[in-house]
């Protein structure tokens, strides 16, 4: 529970030093009236409306909360902006529309900063490409033939092959793959939950944050079009969309 609050917390701080920092370039670039505080203020209280209705709405819409709150986060921010600056309805909007534009880059900006940041951490393991490697497993099925001769004429029968053995589950509620870097022993998954996603380099791990908690998820096998992870120490074969 306090960890998915300090997670919360840290999630609105940044959304509102972002949206702050948007605002602000935009502000100046028009030269619209304004102070400092209150443009703080605006941003703060939009990011406040739109994470408080996230958390509230997601269990009963789950992905779709992000929709469903966002035309009061825009509302919310229009009031604020329309207060602070007096400016007309069109260079309120317009700056809320480059706003959110620069706020969206700066998100993107961040998440690829930190998928850098856990790239370069499987660089200096020290493990050579061979050792990530995952051993190849080749499955002999071998039919036994019983050496009795038959009776006469009774004609002689060979046990059947064993089907195959289902390995893994093919489902799972909480994750789903949104794509994957083939690249040998250092391929990787991108996998998502709820709002968040995650990159897990093969044969790695990471301490995911789900809807129902923190889950520990490891990329086990990569297939053609499927990848084996072991979600909670349980192996779960999810398909490539």
């Amino acid at each position: 529970m306090i960890l998915e609050i300090l997670t919360l917390f840290i999630e609105f701080f940044v959304q509102t030093v972002f949206l702050t920092l948007a605002l602000w370039i935009m502000i100046k670039l028009q030269k619209l009236n304004y102070n400092f505080p209150g443009l703080l203020a605006s941003a703060a209280l939009a990011c406040a409306v739109d994470s408080i209705l996230n958390v509230a709405l997601h269990p009963w819409f789950d992905g779709m909360a992000t929709y469903i709150s966002a035309p009061f986060f825009l509302l919310v921010l229009y009031v604020c902006l329309k207060k602070l600056t007096n400016a007309d309805h069109v260079d309120v909007i317009f700056t809320m529309c480059v706003g959110g534009a620069l706020r969206f880059g700066m998100n993107l900006w961040l998440i690829g900063a930190l998928m850098g940041n856990l790239r370069l951490s499987t660089g200096d393991s020290g493990e050579s490409d061979a050792a990530l490697q995952p051993p190849e497993t080749n499955v002999v099925q071998q039919i036994v033939v019983k050496t009795n001769r038959p009776a006469t004429g009774a004609p002689a029968r060979l046990a059947a092959p064993p089907g195959p053995v289902e390995l893994v589950q093919e489902t799972n509620a909480l994750f789903s793959v949104m794509g994957v870097s083939r690249n040998g022993a250092k391929s990787a998954v991108t996998i998502q939950t709820g709002k968040r996603t995650y990159t897990i380099i093969l044969g790695e791990s990471a301490l995911t944050q789900t809807p129902d908690g923190p889950v520990s998820v490891r990329f086990k096998e990569l297939g053609d079009g499927w990848v084996v992870l072991i979600i909670d120490g349980k192996e779960t074969k999810l398909p490539l969309h």
